[in-house]
């Protein structure tokens, strides 16, 4: 009786890329008012958070990053959201590479050098978010990513 290493690695990729998931959405609560649900920062019309106090030229901004006005909280809560989309969405995709009935349907992602591409990408990013729970997932993320890429290299 072997230990089938594809299924070990596959559940542990579900769990971290649901604690990757986790760590985004969770930065995503963070930015939005726990009493409203709403976002505490709103996005802007125009140029930026506060047109009156945005300068005219793209270049005074460059040269002052103090004045910089853009919607950058807006973008990141929308960016931590996707990302937290996305790790639900290889979360599921391994499930479906654990149930043999499903195997074909995510053929595409069967390769474990792709998917450990996939999850160093995402890893690198994660490491900034959310804290701890963000250092936690994206170290996570970056270990079974490389795995994948050691057991891709060794399998061909």
């Amino acid at each position: 009786m072997g230990v089938d290493t594809g299924l070990i690695l596959g559940i542990l990729a579900f769990v971290i890329a649901v604690i990757g998931a986790a760590a985004h959405f969770s930065f995503v609560s963070f930015i939005l008012d726990s009493d409203t649900y709403k976002a505490k920062y709103l996005l802007a019309s125009g140029f930026g958070n506060d047109p009156s106090k945005c300068p005219k030229k793209f270049s005074e901004t460059f040269h002052n990053p103090a004045i910089f006005c853009d919607n950058l909280k807006w973008s990141l809560v929308s960016l931590a959201w996707v990302s937290g989309l996305i790790f639900l969405v290889l979360a599921i995709i391994e499930i479906l590479l654990l149930l043999s009935a499903t195997k074909d349907f995510v053929k595409f992602a069967s390769q474990f050098t792709v998917r450990g591409i996939v999850y160093l990408v995402l890893g690198v990013p994660t490491l900034g978010i959310a804290g701890d729970l963000g250092i936690a997932a994206g170290v996570l993320l970056i270990v079974i990513g490389i795995v994948f890429v050691i057991m891709g290299i060794i399998n061909n």
